[in-house]
């Protein structure tokens, strides 16, 4: 006769409840008489069994009381059971999807192998290509080739690769990517090492949108400007608030402008956020020095296309910034929903700028990886995989 999981479960729970039982009564354990009581209890049931009460009956607290404790018990078995069927099935497809339906006895291993990279390297982007067996690989004097297969990445995004290996060295392992004539070298990734930048960028159109000064936004809004035509296939970066910096105070967000004088300037205690749009450098000087911020000193140099900086501020400060990029005060992903562009919370803000991106083209690339063998025994590969982040992805990281 099949066992089932909640039978199990309220073994479990009638055997501890038993034991408790007689150990209040001062009766010594005893593994027999528990397992008979529990064999006596019908376990196909619920925990919880009302029993019809007649008009006029003193209302028992006590009783209700322990009905409800037993309600909630059986509702915890419930959700634990769902819990563990959800992931075991999330677990299954995923595993069978990412192994590209290989044998099942193969199945455990590479799912494994896969998920310590993903979970070591989710910050790298989308994984574009993972094997973990049937290496087609050859050796040459004392260096071993492995052919990794074409890839097709995105103009502009960045390529990382990680592997996992035995009798072999980071440092002596590099991976090539062939286009024509042109074979591109990769270190493997570490957290010093840089990654490949896929020579082209995307294709960037700016919009830009307004709301009325008096118009209420308590909740998600659509941005609607002339000539933007939104597109599931393209991807909407959201700035708003040119010149302005966010202030975080409690659950208030507001945004602060400059005054005659170009100085931000807040009594509030809280963080301060706000993005650098398109600049190369930007200048800083402070009334008083903030608690903390994400960068050293007073200058910052090298920025990205949108350059995020947050400060986090005690009873107030006064700071001016000086830079060739735009500053707005906040950054969203825009929503694509039903063939709109919509912004996705409220706010204060009232203007708008709208960064339109399409994916570069893709380009094809023949990846192999090129091992140097230092020790007598050959390399051994347990798992390779190489990841790919957008341009998108790197400006919102």
């Amino acid at each position: 006769m099949a066992t089932y999981r909640d039978v199990l479960l309220k073994t479990s729970f009638y055997k501890e409840q038993i034991l408790k039982e007689m150990i209040k009564k001062g009766l010594p354990p005893d593994d027999k008489l528990v397992d008979e009581k529990v064999r006596n209890i019908d376990k196909f049931l619920a925990l919880f069994d009302h029993e019809k009460i007649k008009p006029g009956t003193d209302f028992d607290v006590k009783k209700f009381n322990e009905e409800l404790k037993l309600i909630q018990q059986d509702l915890l078995f419930l959700y634990r059971l769902m819990y563990e069927i959800a992931i075991e099935e999330y677990t299954y497809t995923k595993a069978y999807v990412d192994s590209h339906l290989k044998e099942l006895e193969d199945l455990a291993r590479r799912y494994k192998l896969r998920s310590q990279i993903e979970m070591e390297s989710t910050f790298l982007g989308e994984t574009i290509f993972f094997q973990a067996s049937s290496f087609n690989m050859f050796n040459k004097d004392n260096e071993t080739y492995i052919d990794l297969g074409t890839i097709s990445v995105r103009e502009g995004s960045r390529v990382a690769w990680l592997f996992d290996a035995n009798n072999v060295q980071a440092q002596n392992a590099v991976m090539g990517l062939k286009n024509g004539d042109e074979i591109t070298y990769i270190g493997a990734h570490n957290y010093i090492s840089d990654t490949f930048q896929v020579p082209g960028s995307p294709k960037i159109k700016d919009y830009f949108f307004n709301l009325d000064e008096d118009q209420i936004v308590n909740k998600e809004f659509e941005i609607s400007t002339e000539g933007l035509e939104p597109s599931n296939n393209k991807q909407y970066i959201i700035f708003g608030g040119l010149d302005q910096v966010l202030v975080k105070s409690g659950n208030r967000e507001i945004p602060v402008s400059k005054d005659s004088n170009d100085v931000f300037y807040t009594e509030e205690s809280g963080i301060i956020e706000f993005y650098i749009y398109n600049g190369t450098y930007a200048n800083f000087s402070f009334s008083k020095q903030p608690t903390s911020k994400n960068f050293n000193g007073i200058t910052i140099e090298s920025l990205k296309r949108h350059h995020k900086v947050v400060m986090r501020i005690e009873d107030g400060i006064g700071f001016t910034v000086t830079t060739n990029g735009r500053i707005y005060a906040a950054r969203e992903v825009g929503v694509i929903r039903d063939d709109k562009l919509y912004y996705p919370k409220k706010t204060d803000i009232r203007d708008f700028f709208i960064e339109e991106n399409t994916p570069g083209n893709l380009i094809e690339y023949n990846a192999f990886l090129r091992i140097v063998n230092d020790d007598i025994d050959l390399a051994d590969i347990n798992s390779v995989a190489i990841k790919e982040l957008t341009d998108m992805e790197v400006q919102l990281r």
